[in-house]
């Protein structure tokens, strides 16, 4: 996947993993969703829907260290010069949730017919992500 600049301001309509709760340090587990961004609330700061309420009533206003951008495009080919290696740590949607889940590449795409990756979920017990 092709990720947006580094250090680019985040726009209205954009996609992210959003960080909704959790503090690690203090031992909490952190609570990532798919989101997007409705706009700017501040330095530093977003207004982010949550793409799992149709109603669009949920909104968080987190700061931009909690957001991680999702790619903006797709590489035609798959080559090891841009896709996570086999044992990278990710974040990864969880099938059929919207959801992100601390994971880790088991085959990149460069190693499969699909475009996508096999990966395995911290707390799970097989390469697909399914129990």
């Amino acid at each position: 996947a092709i990720p947006p600049a580094s250090g680019a301001p985040l726009h209205a309509g954009q996609k992210v993993a959003a960080r909704i709760s959790g503090k690690p340090a203090e031992g909490v587990a952190q609570e990532w969703i798919l989101g997007t961004v409705l706009r700017q609330a501040g330095a530093g700061k977003y207004m982010v829907g949550d793409d799992d309420d149709a109603t669009g009533a949920t909104v968080h206003q987190l700061i931009a260290q909690h957001l991680v951008p999702l790619p903006l495009a797709e590489p035609p080919t798959f080559t090891r010069a841009h896709e996570y290696t086999e044992s990278s740590p990710v974040l990864a949607m969880f099938p059929d949730t919207t959801c992100f889940y601390k994971a880790n590449v088991a085959v990149a795409p460069s190693k499969r017919r699909e475009r996508d990756y096999m990966i395995e979920f911290e707390d799970d017990v097989d390469a697909d992500g399914r129990n």
